[in-house]
């Protein structure tokens, strides 16, 4: 027969590590949830719009600029990824879990979302795959989308990545992309935080209408705003920097402005812009904290 005290010993320690589960659960959910989304100009592309054979030279400049930048984060969105395998090789150093898509042209421009530091990818519940593959309308780019879960398995986003369709011109084909995902968002089964994130090509009204889309009854996404007037600048368009790269979310708070790394915004010399061009991209790396 148990002695009382022992009987009292046993039940403090239980009711211990109770409180310890709850303590870090409650801890898990205080920790910020971080987001970093990147186009990665052609990367891996083997040769140039000329045809002139090319070895990507990249890796090491990408992984310090991102390095220096602090722009690591528990989930990385990354946009014009020819070479996936070499992105998972190369600069995440099979650190992270990606989930892309197969393509037939050897030149597509994959998007690739990832998951890294205890963070993994999952199916969402509406879906047997990883892509909303009619945002491709054909042979361009579907969304890549997948249910992210922390340490403890608890789901903690739903995130959606893009490139929508570039140029100006085709405006109407980007609402169309943009309306492909709100309906799938009216459909989902789940109440999970949603994030939509990615090089999204706004050019003139393009943001207002898609804050409309997104505002729809039972979707309620809202744009993040960001922390500079550009995300793109490249040598080619020096004069004309433009914010390509946006985010949408529900359910989640953006703990500020999104923050721009790279030289997008403020005064650069063309010889910088010219080197940040070649040794990283002609996007800036866009990242969010968010408090769940």
């Amino acid at each position: 027969m148990r002695s009382p005290a022992l009987v009292h010993l046993a039940k403090l320690c239980l009711l211990g590590l109770v409180a310890l589960g709850v303590a870090a659960e409650a801890r898990a959910a205080a920790d910020p949830f971080t987001v970093t989304f990147f186009n990665l100009r052609w990367f891996g592309l083997q040769s140039d719009a000329t045809g002139q054979q090319l070895v990507e030279s990249r890796v090491p400049t990408i992984r310090a600029f991102l390095t220096a930048q602090n722009a690591w984060a528990d989930v990385m969105i990354f946009e014009e990824i020819v070479d996936v395998a070499l992105l998972e090789r190369g600069i995440l150093e099979n650190r992270y879990e990606c989930e892309s898509y197969d393509h037939t042209d050897p030149r597509h421009q994959h998007v690739v979302v990832c998951a890294g530091n205890g963070f993994r990818l999952g199916l969402a519940p509406d879906d047997d795959n990883y892509t909303y593959e009619e945002v491709a309308m054909g042979q361009k780019r579907p969304a890549v989308h997948a249910m992210v879960t922390d340490r403890s398995g608890q789901e903690v986003a739903h995130v959606i990545g893009v490139h929508l369709k570039a140029s100006p011109e085709h405006s109407a084909m980007r609402l169309e992309q943009v309306g492909m995902v709100v309906e799938h968002l009216k459909d989902r089964r789940s109440t999970v935080p949603v994030i939509f994130a990615g090089d999204v090509n706004t050019y003139a009204d393009d943001s207002a209408r898609f804050d409309q889309a997104f505002g729809a009854p039972g979707v309620g996404l809202t744009q993040v705003p960001i922390g500079g007037t550009a995300t793109f600048r490249s040598p080619t368009y020096m004069d004309r920097p433009s914010l390509f790269d946006r985010a949408w979310v529900s359910g989640l708070r953006a703990l500020g402005p999104a923050r721009v790394s790279g030289p997008c915004n403020g005064t650069v010399t063309r010889t910088a812009l010219q080197k940040y061009y070649d040794e990283v991209s002609d996007h800036c790396a866009v990242t969010i904290r968010f408090q769940r």
